[in-house]
């Protein structure tokens, strides 16, 4: 066996153990570090907006990415797609509602960042699931036959 057909072996391995996980269990460990990041982090509001659009702007292109390079060749092409524009969209709402609540609460209580991060951690583990099957688009256009 070479060394290139073993790495293939162990990235398919890892995607196997990483479907297994329910979805429920990925979303409440998603809001766990989304809220976390929120409420455990000091400094002005900007920063925090900053940090946290990081986090669920850039990260979810490299990971997708990561996933198609380990994945390579074992994609099924009449699977759904993600849909980023919707991800983001729906990224970009959460992190917007965080800044205004913070925003709006930090006058009013010194603890506006724990009680937005709790709320932000409790949203995405409750919604996430909920809505995560409409983060996705028809099948790839390898499935409807389109030239690539």
């Amino acid at each position: 066996m070479n060394g290139l057909q073993h790495k293939s072996e162990a990235a398919g391995r890892v995607l196997a153990v990483v479907a297994r996980v329910p979805i429920r269990v990925r979303y409440l460990l998603l809001g766990l570090i989304m809220g976390g990041t929120w409420a455990f982090q000091h400094g002005p509001l900007w920063r925090r907006a900053v940090v946290m659009a990081l986090l669920t702007l850039a990260a979810p292109p490299v990971l997708h990415w990561l996933r198609s390079r380990l994945a390579q060749g074992r994609e099924r092409a009449d699977r759904p797609r993600a849909s980023f524009i919707r991800f983001f969209g729906a990224k970009a709402v959460v992190v917007s509602v965080a800044i205004v609540a913070t925003w709006l609460l930090q006058p009013v209580t010194p603890g506006a960042g724990l009680a937005v991060g709790l709320v932000l951690a409790v949203t995405v583990a409750a919604l996430g699931p909920i809505l995560h099957s409409r983060m996705f688009v028809g099948p790839s256009p390898l499935a409807r036959g389109a030239d690539l």
